[in-house]
């Protein structure tokens, strides 16, 4: 009974974490849209894009192989060492990738990219994939009191010392950078304290051949899904500016609130639907995730039509500066996270169901239909194509899960 309590508490203690995390950087969007305006949050939006895909990389690397193959360790300490020591070469590659990439790359492609801002990106990009690493080790030693510290610490810390030093000096988006990477690295500084983690060089390498065959695979999936959720939205930045990505990027902001209900779903469905499988069977599982979709199906469709009908009223609420594209991109994302909302359920159950060779050949049909299409989408619809990739890459997901898990097929 007291370890169930402990679990339920350690459950309840990661989603208040996640609430806090979603909830920071959506009151960190609204303060940075008012604060810097819209075409320096498009720009604060697409340089955030590659960061992104490099903790996706860390998940493959890093966070995955230490949460699966942690508990099969004879010397636990010492493997945590060696990811840590794998962590700090991670961050330290990060920092050379971003600096010479944005200054072969980015120049060309983002308006507005200054060299001060590829130092500032360069120095947050190692912090934030550091601080992470220690967010995860904490989960992974169900230390969830000290996450939350570390993130009000890092999240909280930053926006209010943005609010306050708008008032006495001009904030601007490299300042917003550093100010970012600073509440991060006291937050680490703080954490590392905590946990006290060491280095052992010898056995670094040795650790890496142990982890690369559960990683390999990964990485190619981190690489697939990075490009089927992002390169509409970075083209999109690159071809329509600045304003127009900001604009785009407060509607997903305000319509991403219903990843708290995502997030509460992929919680607890896995494992019911999973206990389920293995106590009863298969089609009972199905009933389960059927009758799960429709009782959520309700908040969802609630707070999706309560969006469309008052996103006026909302966006003057909260918004200094908005553009028409806004209203529009918050009435096109409340149908596509409808369509997300479908993948979520299907994709939980095919997981259930161990089929999830089909998820990965799912990556690469949809990356393949962004890469190609993007580009001629955008350039000749301007947003519209924008949504109409992301709405086509939800649709043939949608239709390849809803294909295997056809019941003639189990």
């Amino acid at each position: 009974m007291i370890a169930l309590l402990k679990k339920n508490k350690s459950n309840i203690s990661a989603l208040i974490d996640q609430a806090i995390v979603s909830g920071s950087n959506f009151l960190l969007s609204i303060v940075l849209v008012n604060v810097l305006g819209l075409n320096s949050y498009g720009l604060y939006v697409l340089i955030w894009m590659p960061i992104l895909f490099l903790v996706s990389l860390q998940q493959a690397i890093i966070i995955k192989p230490l949460y699966s193959l942690f508990e099969k360790q004879e010397n636990k300490s010492n493997y945590l060492k060696d990811m840590f020591s794998i962590q700090i070469i991670l961050s330290l590659l990060s920092s050379i990738l971003m600096f010479f990439g944005l200054h072969l790359f980015g120049k060309n492609l983002i308006s507005g990219l200054t060299n001060e801002l590829i130092i500032g990106v360069s120095v947050l990009s190692p912090i934030f994939l550091f601080y992470e690493f220690i967010r995860r080790v904490f989960y992974l030693k169900l230390n969830i009191s000290k996450v939350l510290q570390i993130d009000l610490i890092a999240y909280v810390g930053a926006i209010i010392s943005i609010i306050v030093l708008n008032e006495f000096f001009n904030i601007t988006i490299e300042r917003v950078i550093y100010i970012s990477s600073t509440f991060f690295f006291i937050s680490i500084i703080l954490a590392v304290k905590i946990i006290t983690i060491g280095i052992v060089p010898q056995s670094t390498f040795s650790t890496w051949k142990q982890n690369y065959p559960f990683s390999k695979y990964l990485i190619y999936t981190s690489f697939l899904q990075w490009f089927t959720g992002n390169f509409f939205l970075v083209t999109g930045g690159i071809i329509l500016g600045n304003v127009a990505l900001g604009s785009i990027r407060i509607a997903q902001g305000l319509v991403g609130v219903l990843h708290v209900i995502f997030i509460v779903i992929e919680n607890i469905a896995p494992v019911k639907a999973s206990k389920i499988l293995i106590n009863k069977n298969e089609r009972l599982m199905r009933q389960y995730l059927k009758s799960l979709f429709f009782k959520s199906l309700i908040p969802v469709l609630l707070l999706l039509i309560s969006l469309i009908i008052f996103r006026v009223e909302i966006i003057d609420l909260l918004y200094k500066e908005a553009q028409e594209l806004t209203q529009k991109s918050i009435v096109l994302f409340s149908m596509l996270y409808l369509l997300i909302f479908i993948n979520t359920m299907l994709r939980i159950a095919i997981r259930t169901l161990e089929r999830t060779k089909i998820i990965f050949i799912s990556y690469i049909i949809t990356s393949g239909i962004s890469l190609v299409l993007a580009k001629p989408l955008i350039n000749t619809m301007g947003a519209n194509g924008l949504f109409a990739g992301m709405f086509l890459i939800q649709i043939v997901s949608i239709l390849i899960f809803l294909f295997t898990l056809k019941p003639s097929r189990v």
